[in-house]
């Protein structure tokens, strides 16, 4: 089994929320263990079994999602970021995965000091994303590793909060605080 350092964030942006409910910009996660796993293409299947052999013991229902597209286990969130690529987010490290990690064919790599969440809710968060992407957010897959305005670099999520589009942006911890502090001008003045 590999053994990782908890690395869990404080914030990288130390900034009040923006909103007024038309679009609310905060950061969250900031307790979540985040988790890449890579997979050699030619061990996908035999690892996607034992994934699902080890989550089910630990009480969870997962498979891999195929590239773009993400678990629907709440407990432990997968997202396929990159082909052979995957991200959990879930709220303690997942020991059950760490345990079919044998560093020849599937990897693991510590994430949680990687990536600041930004979430973006609210009746204009779909309009307001959309201008910070240069990809159509209505035909994009649910996951997606893209660019945002000014060159930041991300992964996008979509997701579905209190009945309403709501979106998830992973961004690097460097660049989060001057991501923000583009972003809170916009939001000032659409929210």
């Amino acid at each position: 089994m590999t053994n990782l350092i908890d690395n869990t964030p404080t914030s990288a942006i130390a900034a009040a929320p923006i909103g007024t409910g038309k679009l609310n910009i905060q950061e969250i996660g900031l307790d979540c263990h985040l988790m890449q796993l890579a997979i050699f293409p030619e061990s996908h299947a035999q690892t996607d079994e034992k994934i699902q052999s080890a989550s089910k013991n630990a009480g969870y229902q997962l498979s891999l999602p195929k590239f773009g597209h993400k678990s629907t286990c709440e407990a432990v969130k997968v997202l396929a970021t990159q082909p052979n690529k995957w991200l959990f987010i879930a709220d303690k490290q997942p020991d059950w995965l760490l345990e079919i990690v044998d560093n020849e064919l599937v990897f693991a790599n510590e994430q949680s000091s990687s990536y600041s969440i930004i979430e973006i809710t609210g009746d204009n968060a779909s309009q307001f994303v959309q201008q910070l992407c240069f990809i159509d957010l209505e035909t994009a897959n649910p996951v997606l590793l893209t660019q945002f305005a000014n060159d930041y670099n991300g992964i996008l999520e979509k997701v579905e909060k209190e009945g309403q589009q709501a979106y998830h942006l992973y961004v690097t911890r460097t660049m989060a605080k001057s991501f923000w502090e583009m972003l809170a001008p916009i939001a000032v003045e659409q929210s």
